[in-house]
């Protein structure tokens, strides 16, 4: 298979993914509480997987959903 090569810009556009989670809840829910501090996954510990944006956008959209909180 071919690597197909993009321009930065639509980069930008079709490979972005962003996602925000909670692990004590969604991945190590399933854990004891125990179990999950010995993992490092504290009850507070958001989990925020960023694509290509820009650092000003990625900023800009933290910034915004923290104010939700």
């Amino acid at each position: 298979m071919s690597e197909r090569k993009l321009p930065p810009s639509q980069h930008r556009e079709t490979l972005t993914v962003r996602t925000a989670t909670h692990p004590a809840s969604t991945s190590h829910g399933r854990l004891t509480e125990q179990r999950r501090l010995a993992a490092g996954i504290r009850r507070n510990l958001p989990r925020v997987a960023v694509g290509l944006d820009p650092i000003e956008d990625l900023k800009a959209d933290l910034a915004r959903g923290l104010d939700t909180l």
